[in-house]
């Protein structure tokens, strides 16, 4: 008997050990047929890495990792409702300095910045997270938010925040 989950377990098993390079050449034509192609395979390699947690097949690297390779054009309508609010979104445009003074961009560094961040307001961490997460990926979900902050680097995660900011308001 055919048994659809138990083939989607042995693939997600499959994917995570598959060779690099294997993986590479099985994903540069699924992202050329979205207009990603281009990227070197140290960038592919870290996308990778972060996102064979989250696929249990090839394709579903190409469909979910398409905020590591362009910056969003939309934002998931039911992730704004629940989590861009005003307050939130004020959050977001104060946090634009700590994260242009930071001596580094790696989680190590983004994460207790992040966290010193949303405390020092009375919240928590996850009020700053979803709207970042969101502001970077247009989504509302996916790969941790501070190694993908940092597979992103600074310039591309502030061009990105800028734009939610404009767009969400």
């Amino acid at each position: 008997m055919f048994n659809q989950e138990k083939l989607r377990w042995f693939n997600e098993q499959y994917l995570k050990v598959m060779p690099g390079a294997r993986l590479i050449a099985a994903l540069r034509p699924l992202l050329a047929a979205r207009g990603w192609d281009g990227h070197d395979d140290d960038a592919l390699t870290t996308v990778i890495d972060l996102m064979r947690e989250h696929a249990a097949f090839v394709h579903e690297i190409s469909e979910k990792a398409g905020w590591f390779l362009t910056d969003p054009t939309s934002f998931e309508e039911a992730m704004v409702k629940k989590r861009w609010k005003p307050k939130r979104a004020g959050w977001l445009r104060d946090f634009v300095p700590v994260l242009e003074s930071l001596p580094a961009f790696d989680h190590a560094t983004l994460e207790p910045a992040a966290r010193s961040y949303a405390e020092g307001r009375d919240g928590k961490l996850s009020d700053l997270v979803h709207p970042l997460r969101l502001a970077k990926t247009g989504v509302g979900g996916g790969s941790g938010l501070f190694e993908l902050m940092e597979v992103l680097g600074r310039e591309t995660c502030l061009r990105r925040m800028g734009r939610a900011l404009v767009v969400l308001g």
